[in-house]
C-alpha cells in the first residue's frame, strides 16, 4: 500500500549523495516551481538565467523550432527573436543572392 501512495518526506539538503535537490518521491521528478524556489534559496537567479537562455536560443534557432523546443507560442518566440536582435533580412538577402548566382550559371 505504501509503495502505491508514498508519503512526501521533508527535503534535507545533502541527504542523498549526488543530488543537490532530491525529490519527494522516487515516482517523479521535482517540479519546476519547487526547483526554482530551491535555486533562489541558494542564490542562483532563475529568471535572468531563463531569459538569457531564451535570448541565446532565439538568436540561433528559427522561430518555429524555438517555439516547439521550449513549448512557447509562435508570437512569444517572435518576441524573443526580436529581443535577441534577430534580423532575418541578412539571411534572406544572402539566400536570394545564392539562388540568383546558381540560376545564372551556364
Amino acid at each position: 500500500m505504501q509503495a502505491q501512495h508514498p508519503r512526501p518526506r521533508p527535503l534535507i539538503l545533502g541527504e542523498a549523495p549526488g543530488w543537490l535537490f532530491p525529490g519527494f518521491s522516487a515516482l517523479g521528478h521535482i517540479n519546476s516551481s519547487v526547483l526554482s524556489r530551491h535555486l533562489k534559496a541558494q542564490g542562483i537567479p532563475t529568471r535572468s538565467a531563463r531569459n538569457a537562455a531564451l535570448i541565446s536560443l532565439a538568436g540561433d534557432l528559427p522561430i518555429s523550432l524555438l517555439s516547439d523546443l521550449v513549448d512557447i507560442s509562435i508570437s512569444t518566440a517572435t518576441h524573443w527573436a526580436r529581443r535577441a536582435g534577430r534580423d532575418w533580412n541578412a539571411y534572406l538577402a544572402a539566400t536570394h543572392q545564392e539562388r540568383s548566382a546558381t540560376a545564372h550559371q551556364p
